[in-house]
């Protein structure tokens, strides 16, 4: 009798212990595309105007890659 008290509460402890890892998890992934989609969304309202993004004392600007200068196209010969 005692091993079924040890077991239910154990299979109890390790689901409840499983909702929380899932849980976590989601809140975690819900954050990062959370803030992926307001990256890109401010990005895209500043135009080719950089952004910075801060994390800590790390500093970085991003812009929209299509303001960049494209390299130009270099057209070769073929011989025949």
């Amino acid at each position: 009798m005692i091993w079924f008290v040890v077991a239910t509460v154990y299979m109890g402890y390790d689901i409840w212990d499983d909702y929380k890892v899932i849980g976590v998890q989601k809140a975690y992934n819900q954050g990062i595309e959370d803030m992926t989609v307001r990256v890109i969304d401010e990005v895209g309202k500043r135009g080719c105007e950089p952004v910075e993004i801060y994390a800590g004392e790390k500093k970085v600007q991003i812009a929209n890659a299509q303001c960049l200068p494209q390299p130009e196209k270099i057209q070769t010969e073929t011989k025949k």
